[in-house]
């Protein structure tokens, strides 16, 4: 009997320690998987905030992307305004009554608005193009207000070549004056804080 006791004792205790391993056992790898899960929502969470950091850097650079297009629109759109104003000047000041433009003084202002006018109808488009891509958050009905004026100037230059063609001075002053409202409402633009959404 004493015999007995002492198996079933000893049967018993390795039992018992069979299940103290497994239950430590499942201890250890309970706190494996936890401790895993806490290192995966650290990696979720932190590529998320990677992901969050990488969006928020390329909304800036869009918005810098279109304030450095509407920037080179303004500049040449100043270029058309002054080559005008070459023109115009003298008799806008009063110095004279009469310009004295001849057809080749409008083939030379023609020729001499050719390539800012490409560069700023250039600059407007890939403006648009961008707002249609990434829209603007705010600022929005302003900035294309502005690409909108702007992108009628060319009509409005050559109406200023016809005028000096014509020797229509003051016409060509009323060409001229939308030319510079444009520029205008290009200027209030990129005064504005430009966001994207």
């Amino acid at each position: 009997l004493k015999l007995r006791c002492l198996v079933g004792s000893a049967h018993l205790a390795m039992g018992l320690r069979r299940s103290l391993s497994a239950v430590l056992i499942a201890h250890v790898i309970l706190q494996q998987a936890q401790a895993f899960a806490g290192l995966s929502n650290a990696r979720r969470e932190s590529t998320a905030g990677l992901r969050g950091k990488a969006i928020e850097l390329e909304r800036e650079a869009d918005e810098q992307v279109l304030r450095n297009r509407l920037s080179s629109a303004r500049a040449h759109l100043k270029d058309v305004v002054l080559r005008i104003e070459d023109y115009t000047n003298q008799f806008e000041m009063g110095v004279r009554k009469n310009p004295g433009w001849t057809p080749a003084d409008a083939d030379e202002l023609a020729q001499r608005l050719a390539h800012p006018m490409k560069k700023v109808l250039s600059a407007l488009q890939e403006a648009q193009e961008d707002l249609v891509a990434r829209p603007a958050a705010s600022s929005g009905s302003l900035l294309q207000g502005a690409i909108r004026s702007g992108m009628q100037v060319e009509g409005m230059a050559s109406k200023v070549v016809a005028d000096v063609r014509t020797g229509k001075p003051t016409e060509a002053l009323k060409n001229l004056s939308a030319i510079r409202d444009a520029f205008d409402v290009l200027d209030q633009a990129l005064s504005q804080n430009l966001v994207l959404t």
